[in-house]
């Protein structure tokens, strides 16, 4: 299971890292914001685990930033701002 993702967003580029199976894996990538939603893409690694590439409706709340399938609204992802 993945576990411990961590999301940094800056200026275009976005980097993630995360355990799975005990292993901590890293990836980069880029996103473009547009309205409500947030696309990303060039992520290789991870995107075949947890399937990061596509466009989310994203919204925060707090310091939670959620995103959600655009077709479903259902949540994908929660991250907690540090």
């Amino acid at each position: 299971p993945l576990k411990d993702m961590t999301l940094r967003l800056n200026g275009g580029s976005a980097s993630a890292t995360c355990v799975i199976a005990g292993q901590t894996r890293r990836d980069n990538g880029t996103y473009t914001i547009t309205g409500n939603t947030i696309e990303f893409t060039g992520f290789a690694d991870l995107a075949m685990v947890w399937g990061f590439n596509g466009e989310f409706k994203y919204k925060v709340e707090g310091g939670t930033l959620t995103f959600s399938y655009k077709t479903t609204d259902s949540p994908v992802y929660q991250f907690k701002k540090s």
